[in-house]
């Protein structure tokens, strides 16, 4: 009996971190409740090392995909997505005035070209260019 009064708070207080430990990595507390209480602090370890998921505004987004990168852009980083794609769309109509019918990496070759002045127009780093261009030549090498 006196080992029951100490088992049941501790099944209670198991339970309890391990809803604590599932809500904090966005999944159902129910599932860790039912860990923690089943099987106690082996329970809760069980459910700390359950991957993350997703929070509910990534996947309304559908930050499931590569494409939306899993986090959101400022205003004015897909400001400077948009100006980027459209400037690499002008340079590539004055280079190259039929540049959709070209190969991906004909198109990815003269893109190149124009890196330097693009990143001196938006006045970026090479790494937040990079990061940035990257997004803006994908729609136009897919053409």
């Amino acid at each position: 009996m006196d080992f029951l009064l100490i088992l049941i708070p501790i099944w209670m207080v198991m339970g309890a971190l391990g809803a604590w430990v599932a809500m904090a990595k966005n999944r159902s507390p129910i599932e860790g409740l039912m860990l923690g209480f089943l099987f106690g602090p082996f329970g809760v370890l069980i459910t700390a090392l359950m991957p993350n998921m997703p929070s509910k505004d990534k996947q309304a987004s559908g930050g499931t995909d590569p494409s939306s990168q899993a986090r959101s852009r400022s205003l004015d980083e897909r400001g400077q997505i948009a100006y980027l794609e459209t400037r690499y769309r002008e340079l590539l109509d004055e280079v190259e005035p039929r540049w959709r019918s070209l190969p991906y990496h004909r198109k990815k070759t003269i893109m190149k070209q124009f890196d330097r002045r693009l990143m001196n127009e938006l006045k970026l780093n090479a790494t937040q260019f990079d990061d940035l261009s990257i997004e803006a030549a994908r729609s136009i090498l897919k053409q």
